[in-house]
């Protein structure tokens, strides 16, 4: 029934975003009938996504949707050009992520975590106490 709904929301409904949320709904439905949600989300290339997901997060619009917009003005508006342009638009902006997590975030956080560490504490000397 609940991946009836999804089905008909991502056909029925207009909105990208709408229909982006009901296919992920769909998804998640799917893999928590099949048993395999655990498996999916361990894999490869969720771990991947997982990882780069507040690069994605930052940089998917700038990055992504400029390119599927060039994309589209350049190979025309009809279905199957705006499919391509959007897949085109997903990879670039998964590219771009990895870059920016590779080298903006991660170096960024390494650097914040090692300012945040506490000084060594300094052992006493023994040797001057004898």
């Amino acid at each position: 029934m609940a991946l009836a709904l999804c089905a008909a929301l991502v056909v029925a409904v207009k909105s990208e975003a709408a229909r982006t949320t009901a296919a992920t709904g769909g998804l998640i439905v799917v893999g928590h009938l099949l048993s395999r949600l655990d498996v999916w989300l361990c894999s490869r290339p969720a771990q991947f996504l997982g990882r780069i997901s507040y690069s994605l997060y930052l940089t998917h619009l700038p990055v992504g949707g400029r390119f599927g917009n060039l994309m589209t003005h350049a190979i025309g508006a009809g279905p199957i050009p705006r499919l391509v342009a959007a897949l085109a638009g997903t990879g670039a902006a998964i590219l771009f992520a990895h870059l920016f997590w590779r080298f903006v975030e991660k170096p960024s956080i390494d650097f914040s975590r090692w300012i945040s560490r506490p000084p060594p504490i300094a052992s006493p000397d023994v040797s001057a106490a004898l």
